[in-house]
């Protein structure tokens, strides 16, 4: 996507993802750990329904996300009765988990503490504490990390297999009569716990602790009472399609439902057919470390894996065909060399946090639908973060800076683009849009980038709100071709061209914007038409704090107001201040005469100028 000038006043420039996850938090209890490395703690979260809000109220130059020492995204954690765990009253009183949707009190960051111990801060910065022992409630309101703020993490990648016959494979008895697949529901005992060993092989750990063995080479069935890991006890999961595995053990030969699951189950068949295939329900847990492709990960795994990327530098262009939860430990670097992408998401559902990545035409590029992309960074690429045709993605904490360009949506509608740093880009703008509709652009900051801070250019219908924009080397907020937009409560100042431009546009709302201390005007519209411009403070914009060439620009509300004003209460139309209107203002704190320096005679007038920034007059 090609980024131009549109407004070239002044210098021209052409220019249900489920993841069946257990998370435990054990307060020092001895936790039986088994050989092998399992998942850590990863989000849990529905990138079909995204339901991550975040209320103006909450932005000042930006979402205030709480920081987070060491950690690599910010996590939702919801608990078996599907509701998300909330810091209930900021904090203050018991965390609870009875809340429907992920907003700011629901996430949490992860800080890695070392040793399998982290802490939680929530979005009051306090640290999750189990308060008196945790007899009297966990509470989030501690400044410091000491014992009580402290949890072992426990990560359980665990799955269930089901046999032709649809009944459930068990550890019957403790595992001590052998293994059968007779079971028409899922217990404890018919979860294991798959952990990889090494080249394509797993163990699976039963709930009595022991480990699954074909027993006396498979013949004598399949039991679950080893407590070590050897030969015997590795299976080789071979993927069949649609979710389906088989399982061949040592002797080269594999598990079968012998009996129709009526008899054990045994390990000692020649070939794979109906009973020697197990649905897989539940995920996998892969790990990656440095001098290893993360790519060979991607491609072992299947959809609903986890795979989790250590710290370093992996030179690579990994490429998601399927859904997986790609995360990265430690911030590890992808180095797309310049051949293509760091990272392409082809799949829909993806969850992918924590990379770094450089040396790429796009450090990140979606190309798919219901992803959750967060804390991640991307810098020193051609493009950052690009979503090209790709809907109902969220867009959540990321850097995007001293790339050509920063955030682009192309072709892309129902996105949300959230409490991204988007700044010192070479090229183009911090964040662009085309042809895109229906986004929620929220609590971005958009600095020193070389065009705009944000342009619309033949987009409708989004909500552009709170993003701090200043410093640009063109404008702030440009709207090009652009109708129905909200653009609001954004902090826009010392850009170099104008703090919001407005051109060949329709219908758009301009409301409770700080438009300041910018070059040349505070705001421009131009062949533009019916745009309502209100509750606005324009300050010492030079030369001119407003421009337009339309008459069909509404400066004022479209109706009456009741607001508070000194302390009284009252209704009618309320303007924009202009730091230069001259007029005097009645007891209702609105001026007496229009505000009439917008340029040409025929621009039109506010013919209700606030004579205080709009702060000073509370909507009641």
């Amino acid at each position: 996507m090609s980024e131009h000038s549109r407004l070239n006043w002044g210098d021209s420039k052409n220019s249900h993802i489920y993841i069946l996850l257990i998370i435990s938090l054990i307060i020092f209890s001895p936790v039986f750990l088994a050989e092998g490395k399992t998942c850590p703690d990863c989000p849990v979260t529905n990138g079909n329904n995204p339901n991550f809000t975040i209320n103006a109220s909450d932005l000042s130059n930006g979402v205030n996300l709480p920081p987070i020492e060491n950690s690599v995204a910010l996590f939702a954690l919801r608990a078996s009765n599907d509701k998300y765990l909330c810091a209930n009253g900021g904090g203050g009183a018991a965390v609870v988990a009875n809340r429907d949707a992920m907003g700011a009190w629901e996430t949490f960051g992860i800080v890695d503490l070392g040793n399998n111990k982290v802490a939680l801060k929530a979005f009051n910065g306090q640290y999750v504490c189990a308060e008196g022992g945790g007899g009297d409630g966990v509470v989030a309101n501690r400044n410091a990390i000491g014992a009580w703020e402290t949890f072992e993490k426990i990560g359980l990648s665990e799955v269930t297999l089901q046999a032709f016959n649809g009944l459930y494979v068990s550890a019957n008895d403790g595992g001590g009569d052998g293994v059968g697949a007779n079971r028409d529901s899922i217990g404890g005992w018919e979860r294991f716990r798959l952990i990889y060993r090494e080249n394509g092989k797993y163990a699976l750990q039963a709930a009595n602790g022991q480990y699954l063995c074909a027993e006396g080479g498979g013949g004598d069935g399949v039991v679950a009472n080893r407590n070590a890991i050897g030969a015997w006890e590795t299976f080789i999961l071979i993927y069949r399609g649609n979710g389906k595995c088989a399982l061949q053990a040592a002797n080269g030969q594999y598990v079968c439902a012998e009996g129709g699951g009526g008899r054990e189950v045994v390990a000692n068949r020649n070939a794979i057919g109906a009973w020697e295939t197990f649905g897989l329900i539940g995920p996998r847990t892969f790990y990656v470390n440095e001098g290893e492709k993360i790519q060979n990960a991607v491609d072992k795994a299947w959809m609903g894996d986890t795979i989790i990327v250590e710290s370093g530098t992996y030179d690579e262009n990994v490429v998601l065909i399927k859904k997986l939860t790609l995360i990265g430990w430690g911030n590890p670097t992808i180095n797309g060399n310049k051949i293509g992408n760091a990272i392409t998401l082809y799949a829909d559902g993806v969850y992918l946090a924590g990379f770094n990545t450089v040396n790429s035409f796009a450090g990140i590029f979606v190309r798919s639908n219901n992803n959750i992309v967060t804390r991640n960074s991307a810098s020193n690429n051609d493009q950052g973060i690009v979503l090209g045709s790709s809907n109902n993605n969220q867009i959540i904490g990321n850097i995007a800076n001293n790339n050509d360009y920063g955030i682009l949506l192309g072709s892309s509608d129902n996105n949300q683009i959230i409490g991204n740093n988007a700044n010192d880009n070479g090229d183009g703008s911090g964040i662009g849009l085309w042809q895109s509709h229906n986004n929620l652009v929220t609590g971005n900051i958009a600095t020193s980038n070389s065009f705009s801070g944000i342009i619309l250019d033949s987009c409708n219908s989004n909500d552009i709100v709170g993003n701090s924009i200043s410093y640009n080397n063109a404008n702030g907020i440009e709207l090009y071709k652009s109708n129905d937009n909200n653009v609001l409560e954004n902090n826009i100042a010392n850009n170099v061209k104008n703090g919001i431009g407005v051109s060949t546009c329709e219908n758009n709302k301009i409301m409770m914007n700080n438009v300041l201390n910018n070059k040349y005007l505070g705001i421009l519209t131009s062949y533009s038409a019916n745009d309502v411009i209100y509750l606005n403070n324009f300050v010492n914009n030079a030369p001119m704090n407003g421009y337009s060439d339309s008459p069909l620009e509404t400066w004022v509300s479209p109706l009456a107001i009741n607001y508070a004003y000194n302390g009284e209460s009252w209704s009618g139309y309320l303007g924009n201040y202009w730091s230069d209107y001259s007029g005097t203002s009645n007891e209702r704190g609105v001026g007496i005469t229009p505000y009439s320096n917008l340029g040409m005679p025929s621009a039109g007038k506010d013919y209700y100028p606030i004579v205080k920034q709009f702060e000073n007059y509370v909507l009641t």
